[in-house]
């Protein structure tokens, strides 16, 4: 059976030595390049293709060989001076099919092409898209560059718009067709086919995906809470690429739902009662705080539940009332509480690594970690990750990329640009199955862990809503919910309490036939797929 298979990042991009730069986990000086999602390809390629189904297997160079000429191979074309330890020529002699993106003037000989350039929007707030059928969707963030040819032959497909004007909608932006450009460009090798993708969709799907840009201003071009599950179905279809026989992931029902709760400060046991009564396992994500002695009395009568471990974001003695909060972000002292407020000096120089290390001898499992509080600091958080898998081989995932506040390349406060947040009730990041991350700052490098999104309190209806999209290239679907315990009864949330939510939810979704998962053993399903 034919398989997908991407090439191993690390040795296809060097080493950054220019972009934002911070201190990792190990001490060490990084950079971050921060434009056109550099060294971030090769994992949106393996996210692309998982999604829409199919099992993804990492290769390198050593093991080229094992390709068969009915396999696709992947490859996001580095920029000249990104070129890692493999020669781009031995890579492209491959007696495989060829999937390429990212840097057309590398390849263009191949497709006859002898004088392609980039092109650039007419304006750094616009965008280029294609349109598939009905359909019209953004290929890439703002200013990004794709690229075009004088002399195009008849192998290409598709005409790319740049997307200007009133950039809110489809209905209300302009689209203005580039005549010397094209979606997708094909040549043959002896009996196989190399297929270049314009618009850098793998990058862009990965920036989105890992918080590196902001999908806000784009939200109306595809359903709100499936943005990017609506990108890759359509992507897919588009694409064309004949991919009935590839071999897809196994044992993985057609939807999962995964019952998550942040305990935080309530030793409220109405949800693990509940769950336990209709036999289903959720996950609870337990602190490191004066609770703990309480929960694991709770864990000792409800144990087939997964107590994982629930990171914070923000200093301790700094988790005081928003009012304080809100009142000393405008004191003299602002700048200095703001590195603590924005997580940056919790979760860098491997802060993250220390929390995990007391969780194991506070006895919390460590085989997923749970984001607590709203600060995402970019991307410090990504290398923080980075170093607990090196150091902790058990843990399989974190669940940190969903609603928050997200704040890149140093900066202390929300500016709704370079730091920003999602509303009610977006959930920032909506792609509905577990995915892998990517450290820019070292090769691009694909961590071995999984990150996920969630709805955050939804109401019964509201995860209704959710549940019944279903897309034609799209097989799987995993949606994590969160509630808290402390809303399980009256709260500001919900007047009657979230509980009465979650019955509903657990009733509709039982009569539907939805499987119910906890969060470490979906990821142990995945492991098994894990090519």
């Amino acid at each position: 059976m034919p398989k997908i298979y991407i090439f191993e990042p690390t040795e296809l991009y060097t080493t950054s030595k220019t972009g934002y730069s911070f201190i990792g986990w190990d001490q060490t000086k990084l950079f971050w390049p921060r434009e056109m999602g550099r060294f971030l390809g090769q994992v949106g390629a393996y996210n692309f293709f998982l999604r829409a189904g199919f099992k993804v297997y990492i290769i390198n160079q050593s093991n080229l060989c094992n390709l068969k000429f009915d396999d696709l191979l992947i490859i996001d074309v580095p920029l000249e001076n990104d070129k890692g330890s493999i020669k781009l020529d031995e890579l492209l002699s491959v007696n495989c099919r060829l999937l390429l993106s990212g840097n057309f003037l590398a390849v263009q000989t191949l497709f006859g092409i002898s004088e392609a350039y980039q092109i650039k929007p007419s304006s750094p707030y616009n965008s280029f898209g294609v349109k598939h059928r009905e359909n019209f969707t953004p290929l890439q963030p703002a200013n990004w560059s794709v690229y075009g040819a004088s002399k195009i032959g008849n192998n290409t497909s598709g005409k790319i718009f740049e997307i200007a004007g009133d950039r809110l909608s489809p209905s209300t932006a302009l689209s203005m067709q580039k005549n010397d450009s094209f979606f997708t460009i094909i040549s043959r090798k002896q009996m196989c086919e190399i297929i270049f993708v314009n618009g850098h969709i793998f990058s862009a799907l990965q920036s989105w995906l890992q918080g590196q840009q902001d999908l806000t201003p784009w939200l109306s071009w595809n359903r709100r809470q499936h943005w990017l599950d609506d990108y890759v179905d359509l992507l897919i279809d588009k694409l064309s690429l004949n991919l009935d026989n590839m071999e897809r992931i196994k044992g993985v029902p057609k939807t999962t739902i995964c019952l998550r709760h942040d305990n935080d400060e309530s030793i409220d046991s109405s949800f693990s009662k509940l769950e336990h009564k209709h036999k289903i396992q959720g996950t609870f994500a337990l602190l490191n705080d004066y609770n703990l002695s309480s929960w694991k009395t709770i864990q000792k009568e409800y144990p087939d539940h997964e107590y994982a471990f629930h990171y914070t974001t923000i200093e301790q003695k700094y988790n005081f009332s928003k009012l304080m909060r809100l009142g000393l972000s405008y004191s003299p002292f602002k700048k200095i509480l703001n590195e603590f407020l924005t997580g940056r000096k919790v979760l860098s120089k491997g802060k993250l690594i220390k929390q995990v290390m007391m969780a194991k001898q506070m006895q919390i499992c460590t085989d997923t970690l749970h984001r607590h509080f709203s600060y995402i600091p970019y991307p410090e958080i990504i290398d923080e990750f980075h170093g607990v898998y090196e150091n902790f081989p058990n843990v399989l995932a974190t669940s940190s990329f969903f609603r928050g506040n997200f704040y890149r390349w140093g900066a202390d406060e929300l500016d709704g640009e370079i730091s920003t947040n999602a509303p009610w009730p977006d959930s920032q990041f909506p792609f509905w199955m577990p995915f892998k991350i990517a450290n820019a700052a070292r090769n691009g490098v694909i961590l071995s862990g999984w990150e996920n999104t969630l709805l955050m309190e939804p109401e019964s209806n509201f995860v209704k809503q959710v549940l019944k999209v279903q897309h034609k290239n799209l097989s799987h679907k995993f949606v994590m919910i969160c509630y808290h315990p402390s809303n399980a009864r009256k709260s500001i949330i919900c007047a009657k309490g979230t509980l009465l939510w979650l019955e509903e939810i657990i009733k509709f979704t039982k009569k539907g036939g939805y499987a119910f998962s906890r969060y470490d053993n979906y990821i142990k399903i995945l492991n098994r797929n894990n090519g």
